[in-house]
């Protein structure tokens, strides 16, 4: 599938989603030049917001669950970022790898 099928640009002043195509027909969510979604393999992605815990970062990163339809979510409590994988509550960590099946 084309990068164009995985549209996520949005018009915020903060700037663009984008979904790119990376190699082995692999995705990436680019947000403002961090890959803050990137999968490893087809089974496996990567978080990473490189320190910038904002909530377009959560919001790209959550659109790219919605997207693949992943039992995912990224949500903040008191500061602290969590992701939620089918029931389970992990703190979130940049760099961090979840495997989805």
């Amino acid at each position: 599938m084309s990068a164009r099928k995985y549209n996520l640009n949005t018009a915020k002043k903060q700037g663009v989603i984008k979904v790119i195509d990376l190699d082995g027909g692999r995705k990436a969510v680019d947000y403002r030049g961090t890959l803050v979604v990137s999968e490893v393999s087809y089974n496996q992605i990567k978080l990473n917001t490189n320190g910038w815990l904002t909530n377009t970062s959560k919001t790209a990163i959550n659109r790219y669950f919605d997207l693949r339809n992943l039992p995912l979510r990224v949500a903040q409590e008191k500061f602290t970022w969590y992701v939620y994988f089918e029931g389970v509550k992990m703190q979130y960590n940049d760099n961090m790898i979840i495997t989805v099946a």
